[in-house]
């Protein structure tokens, strides 16, 4: 400020002009405020006397700044057009919106040019109309950059009257490109719903005649909650008033020739593949050939006799399980066996403990742990000692060297296999894996990689 005064007291001209400035300046308590200074001259007795006028405008500058800030994080701008020089008065939002240097100059003509050829006619609609008949605006249009960027904008402008004369106009101007595409792309989402709909329901009309004409019918059967779903032509085929439906699978069941009732479950659970046509045409829409193929999926059930097994020795299969569960081996058990994918056999034995609370049944679920053994390990064994290769009232050192320094020195393969050699039941091997209680960082990890690539439970992988 020293400088300013001396060339203020120095110049002449610059006396002659009435200058403000804004100025940080420092209280007696060493805070800062913002400050407005108003400098005027006048001469006496060939002395110059200056007269400086300062206003605290820290809060209408910390205002200002907070409605600057506001308009940059909103992308809105405002905008005057001196209409003596038609000439346009841009703020910083303004010109970047439109990525122009803040220094240029921007003529009306200018500004106008920014718009889209398609768009131009509408503003200087808009500014014409103000002028003349200071009728205010509010429209979107499209810009295109210095840079040549597209850009949706919301251009407000409403005229500037004194003494009843339009002296000049002015406004906002706001980015709202991403929001505009996001409204043009859901109105064009929702035209074509509003159009699939419409097709929806005429291809439903058609295909609703065609299934009338036809006399085919409609079902559907949802298995978590076994209801069952018909049209009306459903109705009207198996002669069962709508009232007097139940509305579960056994009501329909009821209505099958017993011998499809067990094909037709069999080929819906993919025990069996479908592969029938049409021998006539049934509609327009179901012609001759029409059908559906499908592919065999799981076991299907069959005829012991059809799949080679010797029926007598298959019925010794109860009096054996049955003998183990009185001798108390076993509580209860289910038999199932099944031959090249399909079923011969499936039975439910017992009870789930010895204490007979609970019967076994073909829906209930058994723990495969120990499958490894009985389809791996036991077929080999038994394999061996056909061969005579293996003697199962040797002991393990007799087959394994290694074992000879060990306590499993002398255990004996048959109490091994008959579960009474003393082994320990179960070894919880992932403690291995977990300290104080805690899974091991470098053992398990959240997250999958190439180092942690196998899932042990949602959100848990384990190291390779």
């Amino acid at each position: 400020m020293k400088e300013y005064f001396q060339a203020f007291y120095r110049d002449p001209e610059l006396r002659k002009l009435k200058k403000r400035r804004v100025i940080t300046a420092i209280k007696k308590n060493e805070s800062e405020i913002k400050a407005e200074i108003d400098i005027t001259s006048f001469e006496e007795n060939k002395e110059i006397y200056c007269v400086v006028n300062i206003v605290d405008i820290s809060k209408e500058y910390t205002m200002r700044k907070l409605l600057d800030r506001t308009q940059e994080v909103a992308r809105i701008g405002s905008w005057q057009l001196d209409l003596k020089k038609s000439k346009c008065i841009w703020s910083k939002v303004t010109y970047d919106i439109h990525e122009l240097d803040s220094s240029a100059e921007v003529l009306v003509e200018d500004g106008i040019n920014f718009y889209s050829t398609e768009h131009q006619p509408i503003i200087r609609n808009y500014v014409e109309k103000c002028i003349s008949h200071r009728i205010p605006w509010d429209t979107q249009l499209r810009i295109i950059t210095t840079s040549g960027k597209e850009k949706w904008v919301r251009a407000i402008g409403s005229p500037v009257i004194e003494n009843n004369e339009v002296i000049s106009l002015e406004g906002t101007f706001q980015d709202i490109h991403d929001q505009k595409i996001l409204e043009l792309e859901s109105e064009q989402l929702l035209s074509q719903i509003k159009k699939t709909e419409v097709d929806l329901n005429s291809l439903t009309n058609r295909h609703s005649l065609a299934l009338e004409a036809s006399k085919i019918g409609i079902w559907e059967w949802n298995l978590n909650t076994d209801e069952l779903i018909w049209d009306k032509q459903m109705y009207e085929l198996y002669g069962i008033k709508e009232e007097d439906f139940e509305g579960a699978y056994f009501a329909w069941e009821n209505g099958l020739h017993p011998d499809d009732k067990e094909y037709s479950a069999q080929l819906i659970f993919g025990g069996i593949e479908a592969k029938g046509k049409l021998p006539v045409s049934g509609s327009v829409m179901f012609p001759s050939g029409t059908g559906l193929s499908t592919s065999k999926t799981r076991f299907k059930y069959s005829i012991p006799v059809d799949e080679g097994f010797n029926m007598n020795k298959l019925n010794q299969v109860d009096s054996i399980v049955l003998n183990g569960i009185d001798k108390k081996a076993y509580p209860g058990c289910q038999v199932l066996i099944a031959r090249r994918g399909n079923i011969v056999y499936n039975k439910s034995f017992g009870h789930h403990t010895y204490e007979n609370k609970r019967a076994v049944k073909s829906t209930d679920l058994y723990d495969l742990a120990s499958i490894t053994k009985v389809t791996a390990s036991v077929p080999n064994l038994m394999n061996m000692c056909q061969q005579g290769d293996l003697d199962l009232d040797y002991n393990l050192c007799d087959y394994l060297d290694y074992v000879d320094t060990t306590e499993y020195l002398n255990m004996n393969i048959r109490r091994m296999l008959a579960h009474n050699a003393g082994l320990v039941s179960w070894i919880p091997f992932y403690n291995k894996t977990m300290s104080r209680g805690q899974l091991k960082y470098d053992v398990y990890s959240s997250a999958q990689s190439s180092t942690y690539p196998n899932k042990v439970s949602d959100g848990l992988y384990i190291k390779k």
